[in-house]
């Protein structure tokens, strides 16, 4: 199982729907940056449900190498830049973020990554949840934004409607 690096969306929605334990399951060593780990901090102090990394045995808290800190990208958060950071240096991890422009830098450097609906997605063709149509309901509930081609894109994937 390799390792992943885990940024703040995946963290926050897995935790919200009550799946955060699948990253355990699908890798051997769940990495998060600094920064990550101070805006989660950020969204329990205005009341969000968030996981706080240290709580989790299985997480570990990781600062982004200077030499390499993508600093450049002015328009990605900087848990995005760390998270990106610490993937160039683990070429054997997988990085799991959502946001659209961090995914398209991680094509340019030719990264491996998934985001939580590919998370979501591996859980159901593994038989590890009973249904995705209902968890991908209530991340949009929560506010994950998803298209409805998406939606149908990631149900067809995995032989639901």
């Amino acid at each position: 199982m390799p390792e992943a690096i885990v940024n703040t969306s995946p963290l926050q929605y897995l935790h919200q729907i009550g799946h955060l334990d699948l990253l355990r399951e699908f890798y051997s060593k769940i990495i998060v940056a600094h920064s990550v780990v101070e805006e989660l901090a950020c969204g329990r102090e205005v009341g969000l449900n968030v996981p706080d990394p240290a709580q989790f045995s299985w997480m570990e808290v990781r600062a982004a190498p200077i030499e390499i800190l993508i600093t450049a990208v002015a328009d990605l958060g900087r848990g995005e830049r760390e998270a990106l950071s610490l993937s160039q240096v683990s070429p054997a991890s997988i990085l799991i973020l959502d946001d659209l422009l961090a995914r398209n830098y991680a094509r340019d450097l030719q990264l491996k990554f998934t985001g939580t609906l590919g998370i979501l997605a591996r859980a159901r063709r593994e038989e590890r949840v009973s249904a995705l149509a209902p968890l991908l309901s209530r991340l949009v509930k929560l506010g994950f934004r998803l298209s409805p081609q998406v939606r149908a894109e990631v149900l067809a994937s995995v032989g639901e409607k």
